[in-house]
């Protein structure tokens, strides 16, 4: 006869929970839960996560970097005295009405700032420690740029500016969240013309791979003897002797360098 009191039924239960349990741990994969502290394979897959991305987003920045370049019309993305930018290899330009300015990128080192000594740090401490370092990085990049400023010596300070063959991508801005401020749609150009910065001679922008080149088309009877040049922020210049290239030296070992100067006409479409 069989005692199927409740005690007897309870217990054959907890037999059977206790079994699943057991089994569940013996058979299941042996996973981090949801929530728990990191174990060291997390720590180590995070690693490599990091890595990979810093990889991706420098192949980014390569590609971008092996892209013609071209100059983006300014919308408020810029100082308003900024008409025109364009990145280069090294360098950012802005086109402006009387000048264009360089920022030239020193080759100097960046500063790792290591936050990981915050841990346990109070609420206002790693706020006051994020200020720092983002003052810090600011400093930085201010630090790692030299700036020349590229100027026609009496040249038209009322020249006619104007983007020449408009190309087909565009560039957008989303910074913040408030989509108001958002800037969209900015035109992009494949040159940019100075007319008559001296009299019958203009100056044309436009990029030879990732480097910026410019012209100065002089038309029949003008005085290619008015146009020079001054470079603002330059502490040497001086011509490369295997080249034949303009170097334009400045702070912190920043340099800007130009090729050899090229003069030519074209007859009846021929160079």
């Amino acid at each position: 006869m069989k005692n199927n009191t409740p005690a007897t039924k309870i217990g054959a239960s907890l037999l059977v929970t206790l079994a699943v349990i057991i089994l569940s741990y013996l058979l299941l994969p042996k996973t981090p839960s949801i929530g728990a502290a990191p174990g060291a394979t997390q720590i180590a897959q995070r690693k490599i996560a990091a890595a990979k991305a810093k990889v991706a987003e420098k192949q980014a920045r390569l590609a971008l970097g092996g892209l013609p370049l071209s100059f983006e019309m300014n919308r408020g993305q810029f100082d308003p005295q900024v008409q025109f930018a364009s990145r280069g290899a090294g360098y950012k330009a802005f086109l402006t009405q009387s000048e264009t300015v360089f920022v030239l990128w020193k080759p100097l080192a960046r500063t790792d700032h290591d936050l990981t000594k915050m841990k346990g740090a109070s609420r206002a401490e790693r706020q006051a420690e994020l200020k720092r370092v983002r003052e810090a990085r600011e400093a930085e990049r201010a630090a790692s740029t030299a700036v020349v400023r590229m100027s026609l010596e009496g040249g038209n300070p009322a020249a006619q500016v104007q983007g020449v063959e408009e190309l087909p991508g565009k560039i957008n801005y989303f910074r913040g969240n408030d989509q108001s401020k958002w800037i969209t749609d900015v035109p992009t150009f494949h040159r940019i013309q100075y007319s008559n910065v001296y009299p019958g001679i203009d100056l044309v922008y436009y990029g030879q791979g990732s480097q910026l080149e410019y012209d100065l088309v002089v038309a029949p009877g003008a005085d290619p003897s008015r146009i020079a040049f001054n470079f603002d922020g330059a502490e040497r210049v001086e011509i490369d002797p295997g080249t034949g290239g303009l170097i334009i030296h400045a702070a912190g070992g920043a340099q800007l360098r130009q090729g050899k100067p090229v003069l030519y006409q074209t007859v009846n479409g021929a160079r």
